[in-house]
């Protein structure tokens, strides 16, 4: 299951940023003009429809310039008024005003305007030019009983309040991107608990005011991701899939370089890893039954295995060729293997009581001599019959289960060498058939 990448906060704040100038000469293409038509008919001082800068500059060398509106519209976008850019200038030299809503024009406006046309004239004193408005402030929205409700700012978000007057606050913050942030706390103290984002992720948190640090997030899929660390430290702990598997991951490391250290499943199964982020390898497997594998590097081979019953593996060889070299019983006996992977036989056995017996022959075939590495026998049947008697177990008995106990011939210099353990039953069947 992949790992869901968590939403960029790098817009969300509580401390009031540079505004976006937006008052401003603008420049309108041919479609902007003709959505201005449709949605305003005419330009307010001209009463002429509007054209692209492009046509306007080669009518008359004309410009264009948009006032933004005092208030944002519900999704915390602006809303804009063109006009005519010289009879503006004309009518707020005289009115201090927007000519379409009648509110002060925007002091920015102002400036703009005067150093474009009149650039000479002194910026005028007295009580009407102090109302102006600046567009780097938050516009203050109040009730009937004069309770602060709201406040909007020009970087497109807006918070929102409650309490009694002069108690009045924030409850939420949303942006124009659609991310909207949830407060608790009493005036000034206010810390964010949950962050709401367009794709339907949620992220939760804890902590007090400035220093509320990410603890949870939760995706649309199910998926949930826990965090711990100090704020803008916050780090990868554990993710929570929900998939049929119950898969849950455990993480350590820095932000940004959180690694897999474990992975547990609802049967009860789990693997433990090692490694920088991305380029884990497993160490440990554990299975449903409890049988536990142990893997190595350079290659990432199984090295060890142990069974539920107590007994232990130890495996030699490259990745995906390991084979059996030594396990220990549960009983306290150790038995030794040699042969490459999927055929190795027995050929040593130290008894917890200090005995030790050496064996010979084929996987599943092996039967005891009296010096390791011997291969002669006195009585050839004996080795058919041993193979008879283990074929006949259903299923096979494992030359290392506890219970095994191969049959024992006699050593004679006379018996024949064969020339491979698989030459040698050949032979032995070969004399079984010619006696019957």
């Amino acid at each position: 299951m992949p790992v869901m990448a968590l939403p960029s906060l790098g817009t969300l704040s509580l401390r009031e940023r540079p505004a976006v100038r937006t008052g401003e000469f603008a420049s309108l293409s041919r479609e902007q003009a003709d959505a201005l038509n449709d949605e305003v008919k005419v330009e307010h001082f001209t009463q002429d429809e509007f054209t692209s800068s492009q046509e306007r500059a080669q009518e008359d060398g004309g410009s264009w310039f948009r006032v933004r509106h005092k208030y944002q519209k519900p999704d915390h976008t602006y809303g804009y008024t063109y006009y005519d850019a010289q009879s503006l200038w004309r009518w707020v030299k005289a009115n201090l005003t927007d000519p379409a809503s009648r509110l002060p024009i925007w002091k920015e406006d102002w400036v703009r305007l005067r150093d474009k046309y009149e650039p000479d004239l002194a910026v005028p004193y007295g009580p009407a030019y102090a109302r102006l408005l600046s567009l780097d402030l938050a516009i203050l929205v109040y009730d009937d009983q004069n309770r602060l409700i709201r406040k909007e700012f020009p970087d497109e978000h807006a918070q929102y309040l409650e309490g009694a007057k002069g108690e009045e606050h924030i409850v939420r913050m949303e942006w124009s991107n659609g991310i909207i942030s949830h407060f608790v706390g009493v005036k000034n103290k206010e810390r964010k608990v949950l962050t709401e984002f367009p794709t339907g992720v949620k992220q939760h948190y804890v902590g007090k005011k400035g220093e509320e640090r990410l603890e949870m997030a939760v995706f649309p899929s199910g998926q949930v991701q826990s965090f711990q660390g100090p704020q803008g430290h916050e780090h990868r702990i554990e993710i929570v899939y929900n998939n049929d598997e119950g898969q849950i991951d455990e993480l350590t490391g820095p932000k940004g370089y959180e690694r897999l250290i474990r992975r547990m499943w609802a049967d009860g199964s789990e693997e433990h890893f090692d490694g920088l982020k991305n380029k884990e390898w497993m160490t440990y497997r554990k299975f449903p039954d409890g049988q536990e594998q142990f893997y190595e590097r350079p290659e990432k081979q199984l090295w060890k295995v142990i069974y539920p019953d107590g007994e232990i593996e130890w495996l030699e060889g490259e990745k995906n060729k390991e084979h059996k070299v030594r396990a220990k019983l549960p009983n306290g006996d150790e038995v030794f293997f040699t042969g490459p992977m999927g055929e190795e036989r027995l050929v040593r056995r130290e008894f917890a009581d200090g005995r030790v017996k050496y064996f010979s022959g084929p996987k599943n075939y092996e039967v005891e001599v009296e010096e390791e590495g011997e291969l002669r026998y006195r009585h050839d049947d004996t080795y058919v019959e041993a193979a008879r008697q283990r074929e006949s177990r259903s299923p096979p008995a494992s030359p290392v289960s506890p219970s095994f106990s191969p049959v024992s011939p006699s050593f004679s210099p006379i018996s024949p060498r064969p020339a491979s353990p698989e030459d040698y039953v050949e032979t032995i069947k070969r004399r079984q058939r010619a006696q019957e």
